[in-house]
């Protein structure tokens, strides 16, 4: 053992620290600025697009090539999003740590030293004086203090530290000064073990990534071999260039890139519109998992509660007692604790009837502090276990059984061997003003609302109650619960106390066993495990730099009823998206069977790029965008995937069926190959128009308007710039053949409309 006096010599210290017995944190390997950039740019859609406008532009640079290649600006957008997103994450894990003081002051070679916290060796001997913070886990061998262990265990009061108790890295010396011995150190310290195991734990993916990464992989299967076959298919004698253009548009019409770019876009026009409610978004789809959530977990200290304490409830024991004697103590005080300052705060306007001759502040050994004044008398507040012996048993069981809702002080008079209790005084935590509304929100919402604390569940129920959250009554205490008896304890409990930070992630995870959507909130390093593990996470700009790091949104002003309004925004998005990845899953769809029935079909392929670009234009892209971007704020239900799928379907197997009756009609009316290309892309406009107005049902002036402006925008590129899109006039025959593929879209949407509703309607009962 290290002794207290001379500490360590340099030497020893030295080899300590090449041993790597030194406070340095464990080094989690990340990815490099370079291997992201190379991840996001050399994709498997990235190279298709990439291998399509080559195979173009290698048959001639001109004006149709061009055009036709306009699809690698999608790519180069998807890339970049991607590149900005990944340097943000791995900005915020290297970031993320417990220790925020850079210095420490030891004793070598028998004097004060001031070095670098990470330079800090098992052994060494740290003077730890008010306002430090413990750098390392550490062994009291000298003088006593008081820790504020808030942030790590999520206990809100004091602990009083003697010699051989342990202080635990991260936590606050609030009073007093003592030499401690380093008995952990970097990785193995308390602290960065929890840091550690934050930076190991995955985030978990939004069901919008988890859809659109099912469509990449299924697209990803399905080009090569379809592309290859509709190629084969298409490529007879010399008509090398028109097979490649066919190709070419069936497979750019497979690539989902439009909708990931759609999503990207959404949510980042999200963060900057919660920023406006000085939400601070730290992970793109951090909104959509809050929208999502049915179960919101908040931890009491800093989240319902402001972080100090106020007075409750004062109980009189003597006749002697008034006001005006806790204002004269009140007055007379110097002590900066939360009690003081909650004593002082309820004395404000009371005048003091008593001059002070002389205050001893809060002393760890006698529990207390004590005014004397001019007058002779001597006030004094402290804990009431000091005094057990001085104070008759019903009054002691009394203070005890307040004490289960916060904390107790005895006021006494003590003068000479006179010693008269005056009053008990209890303090609970000072509820935010905003803080009952915004769970009467949620609750009308329809989200459930549960406390988590590292405080006694008494304690926390009481902030339940006054929060008005319901079944605050059901309380447990969660240091008496057994590992495996945590998902029964979770499903009939609201209020849980006495957590430790690996039980409050085994609450967030059984919760989510049980199906729910978790949303967490903290501010310390004691919410960290289980603000990684919720599928939405936040906390306020005051927490510490691990519980900032850790959450996926960040209220700016320290205040949780900016939460609402994430709520709402995040609503929108998903509602909105669901609208409008179902207009790109349309081109994905019908695409695709196309590509495999003209692998069959005598005929070829009617589509250019630059034909999807008008019908993309019309019929997904512009509308997408736009009605992402409407106010949605209903209640979310089913699974993404699922609707898109049932939205889309009923476009998608229209147009598809359209193009190929026009096929099989075009030689029997004798239709020149432009007048069936240009058949086969009005009628398929005219197709996503009629999805495009079913989605836009009901009307309002803001989607009728746009409705009116796709239908006009289509018109213009079919008779005005129809030379730009490869279009030409029709013959008689070839508004025959128009008005056939128009009745067969119409008819066949129409039915698997009607089937997909019916399947929908049978999920849902």
């Amino acid at each position: 053992m290290t002794d207290f006096h001379s500490g360590l010599s340099s030497k020893e210290a030295l080899s300590l620290e090449r041993r790597g017995l030194s406070n340095r944190e464990r080094k989690i390997k990340s990815n490099s600025y370079f291997a992201i950039v190379r991840r996001n740019v050399f994709t498997f859609f990235n190279l298709i697009n990439i291998i399509l406008a080559l195979l173009i532009l290698m048959n001639g640079v001109d004006f149709k090539s061009l055009r036709n290649v306009l699809f690698l600006g999608v790519a180069i957008c998807n890339s970049l999003i991607g590149i900005v997103q990944e340097f943000r994450a791995k900005h915020a894990t290297d970031r993320l740590k417990v220790i925020v003081e850079k210095t420490a002051t030891v004793i070598r070679d028998g004097a004060e030293h001031i070095i670098p916290t990470k330079k800090i060796v098992l052994g060494d001997i740290v003077v730890l004086t008010a306002g430090n913070q413990v750098p390392a886990d550490c062994r009291v061998e000298l003088g006593d203090c008081v820790a504020d262990e808030s942030l790590i265990t999520g206990e809100p009061d004091g602990v009083v530290k003697s010699v051989g108790d342990t202080l635990l890295s991260g936590s606050f010396i609030i009073s007093g000064t003592c030499r401690a011995c380093a008995v952990a150190v970097g990785e193995n310290s308390y602290g960065n073990r929890l840091a550690y195991q934050a930076k190991r734990i995955r985030r978990q993916k939004s069901d919008i990534v988890r859809t659109i990464n099912v469509i990449l992989a299924a697209m990803s299967i399905a080009i090569l071999p379809v592309g290859t076959s509709l190629f084969l298919a298409q490529f007879e004698g010399d008509n090398l260039t028109q097979a490649i253009y066919s190709t070419s548009a069936a497979v750019i019409g497979m690539l989902p890139e439009g909708m990931v770019l759609l999503a990207s876009t959404v949510f980042a026009v999200t963060a900057i519109m919660l920023a406006r409610f000085h939400v601070l978004s730290q992970d793109l789809y951090s909104a959509e998992a809050l929208a999502r959530t049915d179960v919101l977990c908040l931890d009491k200290t800093g989240t319902l509660t402001e972080g100090v304490l106020e007075v409750g409830e004062i109980v009189p024991l003597n006749q002697d007692y008034n006001d005006s004697l806790l204002a004269d103590f009140a007055n007379a005080s110097t002590d900066r604790n939360p009690t003081a300052i909650a004593i002082k705060g309820y004395c404000h306007g009371i005048a003091s009837q008593r001059r002070a001759s002389n205050f001893m502040p809060f002393d760890s050994h006698k529990k207390c502090s004590t005014a004397l004044f001019d007058d002779g008398t001597k006030l004094l507040v402290g804990a009431t276990d000091f005094f057990a012996d001085k104070l008759d048993p019903s009054v002691f069981q009394q203070a005890t059984e307040l004490s289960s809702l916060g904390r107790v002080v005895l006021f006494a008079k003590n003068n000479g061997d006179s010693f008269t209790p005056l009053a008990l005084i209890t303090f609970r935590d000072k509820l935010r003003p905003t803080a009952s509304e915004t769970l009467k929100h949620f609750a009308q919402q329809g989200v459930s609302v549960i406390i988590i604390s590292g405080d006694h569940p008494a304690t926390a129920g009481d902030v339940a109650r006054r929060a008005g959250i319901a079944g605050w009554d059901k309380q447990v205490d969660m240091s008496r619960v057994k590992e495996s008896e945590i998902d029964s304890v979770v499903a009939s409990n609201v209020v849980f106390g006495r957590v430790s930070p690996e039980q409050k992630r085994n609450i967030i995870l059984a919760l989510r066993r049980a199906g729910h959507t978790v949303t967490m909130t903290g501010d310390g390093v004691n919410d960290v495990l289980a603000l990684k593990e919720a599928d939405c996470s936040v906390a306020p700009a005051s927490a510490t730099d691990i519980a900032r790091d850790a959450a996926k949104l960040i209220m700016m002003k320290n205040d949780f009823d900016s939460l609402p309004q994430v709520l709402r925004q995040g609503r929108r998005s998903i509602n909105n998206l669901k609208r409008s990845i179902s207009l790109f899953l349309i081109k994905i769809v019908y695409s695709l069977m196309l590509s495999l029935a003209f692998v069959f079909i005598n005929e070829s392929y009617p589509f250019e790029p630059i034909h999807l670009t008008l019908i993309t234009f019309v019929g997904v892209a512009v509308p997408g965008l736009f009605l992402s971007f409407e106010p949605n704020y209903n209640r979310i239900k089913g699974k993404f995937l699922n609707d898109i799928f049932t939205r889309s379907l009923p476009g998608g197997i229209a147009i598809a069926t359209g193009v190929i009756v026009t096929a099989l009609i075009t030689p029997l009316l004798s239709l020149t190959h432009s007048e069936y290309v240009t058949v086969c892309v009005v009628a398929s406009g005219v197709a996503m128009l009629i999805n495009l107005a079913k989605v836009c049902i009901p009307f309002n002036l803001y989607r009728g308007a746009l409705w009116c402006a796709m239908c006009l925008v289509f018109l213009l590129g079919v008779f005005v710039f129809g030379w730009v899109f490869s279009l030409t006039a029709l013959s008689s025959m070839g508004f025959v053949a128009l008005g056939i593929c128009i009745v067969c879209d119409i008819l066949v949407y129409i039915l698997v409309l009607a089937v997909t509703t019916a399947f929908v309607r049978r999920k849902n009962l």
